[in-house]
């Protein structure tokens, strides 16, 4: 338990990624993304809604995001589940 909530906290503290400057590609699958945060998107669906091939698309992300996508979409998760984490221990606190 304590080594996974060391990895959430690590990964909580990375840098957001801000998508200034991005394509708009890579700006379509970030949309896609957080629209379907809870959802899984496979690799395919996020080339599709960027409008680029798999291979395009994965590249973009990496020299863009400096991740890949599916690795972009896990960060945001994570993220999403810390926030709800924070929200629900805040309501206990009252």
């Amino acid at each position: 338990a304590d080594a996974v909530l060391r990895l959430v906290l690590h990964l909580h503290r990375q840098p957001q990624r801000a998508l200034p400057g991005r394509s708009d590609a890579v700006r379509r699958a970030v949309l896609y993304l957080a629209q379907n945060l809870t959802h899984r998107c496979t690799l395919d669906q996020l080339a599709a809604a960027a409008g680029l091939s798999r291979a395009q698309l994965v590249r973009r992300f990496r020299t863009e995001l400096g991740v890949t996508p599916l690795a972009y979409q896990r960060e945001r998760r994570v993220e999403h589940a810390l926030a709800r984490i924070r929200t629900e221990a805040a309501s206990l606190d009252d």
